[in-house]
């Protein structure tokens, strides 16, 4: 109670200050998972979840601020001063960017109000032409066309709503697959589509264990929730794209590297980086 009275008499400047602080030098809130759980149901009893109004508002204000230039960038409703980024992510965009000519269709399933578009794009070189279409749910979908100016950056809430017959199109999954009720239904109806590259960002790996189900606690710093969420084995996620896909790249993230509090279990965010094969 004292430490949310403090933030709220301290101005915003300094407090996205201390936010970059404590992120740079790895002392930033990190989530808990706890659990093992037979079904998403199961999970879903033992879970607080989140309220969708709090969370959409906290989104909007940070992205309208990395939008009039007061932050560089902003994951999960923080923003940060200063310009980051996963190398390897960015590597595998501009690699994609390169093979496609310039001309490149990008659909970030989950993608919010476009975090990692405002993130990444002013560090892409050679584009001539970009469509990078945001799919979420239809709340986020609204907001983000109402905040959004018309050009590059545009939001819609089905995959079977984007037309076809784009040759260099990518399926961008930035921490998105642990929260799905079913990942592995998902990954196989995404490969219907037959993207040319698939690029996997920031998804929380279990070191030597078993794919689990478990319930994830996101610090009250952040925002109060607690909702299901997958922990993948390495293998599982691999081996789910390797009939259509070659692996080109992975890498451990390096913002942030976690344990499950419970059994020790190590838990590290990755990214994967897929092309079609011919």
């Amino acid at each position: 109670m004292l430490r949310s009275r403090i933030r709220d008499l301290l101005p915003a400047f300094v407090m996205r200050w201390y936010r970059h602080r404590r992120w740079k030098q790895g002392l930033w809130p990190k989530s808990e998972w706890r659990g093992d759980y037979p079904s998403w149901a199961s999970a879903e009893a033992d879970s607080q979840g989140y309220e969708n109004a709090m969370i959409l508002e906290r989104v909007t204000a940070a992205t309208r601020a990395v939008q009039e230039g007061r932050a560089a960038f902003e994951r999960d409703a923080v923003t940060f001063p200063e310009r980051a980024f996963d190398p390897a992510v960015l590597a595998a965009l501009q690699a994609m960017v390169a093979v496609s000519g310039g001309t490149i269709e990008l659909i970030d399933f989950g993608g919010s109000l476009g975090s990692l578009y405002y993130q990444y794009r002013p560090l892409l070189n050679g584009v001539k032409e970009l469509r990078w279409v945001v799919v979420e749910q239809p709340h986020f979908v609204e907001r983000g066309k109402s905040i959004t100016p018309p050009g590059e950056l545009s939001f819609t809430h089905s995959l079977s709503e984007i037309p076809g017959g784009e040759v260099n199109r990518v399926l961008l999954l930035g921490s998105v697959l642990s929260y799905l009720p079913d990942p592995w239904e998902f990954i196989r109806e995404a490969q219907v589509y037959r993207f040319r590259f698939i690029l996997i960002d920031r998804t929380a790996c279990i070191r030597g264990r078993p794919t689990r189900l478990t319930v994830q606690y996101v610090p009250e710093t952040v925002y109060p929730a607690s909702y299901p969420a997958w922990l993948f084995r390495e293998t599982d996620l691999k081996n789910a794209f390797k009939s259509d896909y070659q692996l080109r790249s992975d890498s451990v993230s390096p913002f942030s590297s976690l344990r499950i509090q419970e059994d020790g279990a190590e838990v590290e965010w990755k990214s994967f980086f897929f092309e079609r094969k011919r």
